[in-house]
């Protein structure tokens, strides 16, 4: 059960109490430890018997599901690259091919592809490595970073001279935890005078300004993690493009493609960056599952 809404929990007794929660919330990504975490549950229980299958769902049973099944099927060497998988989740889910397409989901998809291959050295078929086989203490750092400045390039037609509001969240819990808000403006480019800290997952989202009569209205947001910023060469600054952002159709239609997001890290962000302790607890949004992560019903099990 991936939901996170009030609601959307039921008695595990109504499957013989073979039930895991990994919620994290609509539209959004989970962190890594959840992908881990859920990879290797669920690996163990297909690898225990061969007449063992898992029922994924969230509320729809598209996004969110759709992460975490593409997640699964590499995990089980069903397909050797992310990119298949998720190419294969979009042309059977679906009869539009439009399956997993909040771009930030398909991202995380693409970090989980690259713990396994970069981080950890896996080659070849995954589904040979047995499920349980690493632990989340093989994670990697998820730095804080340090941010003096968001700016967007190359606006596009949404914008039409209305104000917008930024924002700067962390993950917390279940629920975004707004870090800094601009408030309403027509600037398109905030400095702060004091750099912002950032770990582990955070997101950038700009909304237009509420009104008497209209609510605020999300324009995009794109979710990250500190582990995988990667700087532009030379510059003090990350960038995403118009394809990167998390948006409804009918907005990114109004976004032009010269559309750049852009975060900049302080100049001395090197030395002041601190790497995440491994002794905290598990890292935000993380309600990983209601009893042990990997029970005893795999000797490779690893415990949390």
């Amino acid at each position: 059960n991936f939901c996170c809404e009030p609601g959307r929990r039921y008695d595990p007794a109504v499957f013989e109490n073979r039930v895991e929660r990994y919620p994290f919330r609509d539209h959004s990504v989970p962190p890594l430890e959840t992908m881990i975490a859920f990879g290797e549950s669920a690996k163990s229980w297909l690898d225990e018997k061969e007449e063992h299958v898992v029922s994924m769902h969230c509320k729809a049973g598209k996004g969110r599901a759709g992460l975490m099944s593409t997640i699964l099927m590499f995990r089980c060497g069903t397909f050797g690259s992310i990119e298949e998988t998720i190419e294969h989740y979009d042309q059977t889910r679906v009869t539009n091919g439009r399956g997993l397409t909040v771009p930030s989901q398909r991202r995380y998809a693409g970090y989980y592809q690259s713990i396994w291959r970069d981080l950890w050295g896996k080659g070849g078929d995954l589904g040979k490595v047995p499920g349980g086989a690493v632990s989340l203490s093989k994670l990697p750092d998820q730095p804080q970073l340090y941010i003096s400045a968001l700016e967007v390039l190359g606006a596009g037609s949404w914008k039409e001279g209305q104000q917008v509001e930024f924002f700067l969240l962390r993950a917390e819990n279940l629920e975004p935890v707004v870090q800094w808000r601009s408030g309403a403006a027509q600037q398109l480019r905030w400095d702060f005078p004091r750099e912002i800290m950032v770990e582990r997952n955070f997101c950038i989202k700009v909304k237009t300004k509420k009104r008497c009569c209209k609510k605020a209205k999300r324009i995009f947001e794109i979710w990250s993690n500190t582990a995988f910023i990667t700087l532009v060469p030379g510059k003090n600054y990350a960038e995403w493009k118009r394809n990167d952002v998390d948006t409804k159709r009918k907005i990114a239609k109004k976004i032009d493609d010269s559309f750049i997001l852009r975060m900049y890290l302080s100049d001395d962000n090197d030395s002041a960056a601190q790497e995440w302790d491994n002794s905290k607890e598990p890292g935000p949004s993380t309600e990983l599952v209601e009893r042990k992560l990997y029970s005893s019903r795999s000797p490779n099990a690893a415990t949390l």
